[in-house]
């Protein structure tokens, strides 16, 4: 941290706070910022970072338009804050895991027999006859085997362990890619499960015209997928207090459902250690009047630790996605918008993953 604080007085750049990381680090004569490519050149820069939610751990994850990305542990966080006795700590100690480097990442791949371009003479010339999504071709004739231009990152927490979603920002020609990782310090490469590509120039649906809203479509060009929420802890339900669910002989409603009454609401059910929760499911069958959801409105330190319950096939999460080429044309224009794009609510279904059937959960 740099001691340093608007004093309300307009100025130039001259003065903006940034240059003091041209300096050595404080109190280590020496020492140089992490920078991309030194203090005089351009280069990548370090992106999101997401926190690691887990209790007892003070730390996060972040990622690098370079494409690698890593886990920082910060240590001993609470002896340092009562050292520095209300001031700002010069350090802290912290642990950095690499889980990706800038390096070759198409045999880490698992694209579950999707992620198929199609191929014309253009295609092939102007990207090498790259024929699936395990590479990145960002410009014609530039062809990534790494991941490149790591956008958006998300830390999704679940009950068997981190995962993270991995969109990249690129340029892709041929579709902008999303991924699903396991974040594991086992010593082994990641496994980057494909979720989805969108947009690019040589996209065969771009170049059709495909849009929506129907009609804002000029031309192929870049989509980004950007930006991930973990809904599944906001959405868990269980039996409200007094809705008939046998929480012991008090019948307080507490613990575990009644029995079922009928096809009404949309519930699948999840044993845990005190209670029954539910998630949003297609063909329910517990009356949303007799539910209530788990989590408080307000509590963000209740969602998060609740994501930690929650199995990683039972959840929603929404992905969002920007259509750049979506810009000048139709609803787009006529309503001056910004640009087009969509927001999904996906469910994962990863491999070795347990998701709990409806019917074999309720019976």
């Amino acid at each position: 941290a740099i001691n340093w604080q608007w004093d309300g007085v307009v100025k130039n750049y001259r003065h903006d706070g940034a240059w003091e990381f041209q300096l050595d680090v404080p109190g280590n004569a020496g020492w140089s910022w992490w920078n991309a490519a030194g203090k005089d050149t351009d280069g990548a820069k370090t992106e999101h970072t997401s926190p690691d939610t887990r209790p007892g751990k003070t730390a996060f994850v972040q990622s690098s338009t370079a494409g690698y990305f890593g886990h920082y542990y910060v240590e001993n966080v609470a002896s340092v804050l009562t050292a520095a006795n209300g001031g700002i700590p010069a350090e802290f100690d912290a642990t950095y895991y690499v889980y990706q480097g800038e390096n070759d990442i198409t045999a880490q791949v698992n694209l579950g027999g999707a992620g198929l371009y199609s191929i014309d003479g253009a295609l092939a010339a102007t990207c090498d006859s790259v024929t699936d999504a395990t590479q990145n071709c960002d410009n014609p004739g530039s062809i990534k085997t790494t991941f490149e231009d790591v956008d958006g990152f998300e830390v999704i927490a679940a009950k068997e362990g981190l995962f993270a979603v991995i969109q990249e920002d690129s340029g892709n020609e041929l579709g902008e890619r999303q991924f699903i990782t396991k974040l594991e310090h086992t010593g082994t490469e990641l496994t980057y499960m494909f979720i989805a590509m969108s947009g690019g120039a040589y996209n065969t649906r771009m170049g059709g015209g495909v849009g929506i809203p129907e009609g804002t479509n000029g031309g192929g060009n870049s989509h980004e997928f950007s930006g991930v929420i973990d809904l599944s802890a906001m959405l868990a339900m269980q039996a409200a207090s007094g809705s008939g669910g046998d929480g012991g002989s008090d019948g307080s409603g507490s613990g575990h459902d009644a029995a079922p009454d009928g096809p009404v609401g949309h519930l699948t059910k999840k044993e845990h250690a005190t209670t029954t929760w539910y998630y949003a499911a297609p063909n329910g069958n517990r009356r949303m009047s007799e539910m209530e959801f788990v989590i408080p409105a307000g509590s963000g330190y209740a969602k998060r630790m609740a994501e930690h319950e929650i199995s990683i096939n039972d959840k929603q999460i929404i992905l969002n996605l920007q259509a750049h080429n979506l810009e000048n044309f139709g609803a787009i224009t006529a309503f001056q918008a910004d640009r087009g794009g969509q927001i999904y609510m996906w469910k994962p279904d990863i491999p070795g993953m347990r998701r709990r059937n409806l019917r074999a959960a309720i019976n």
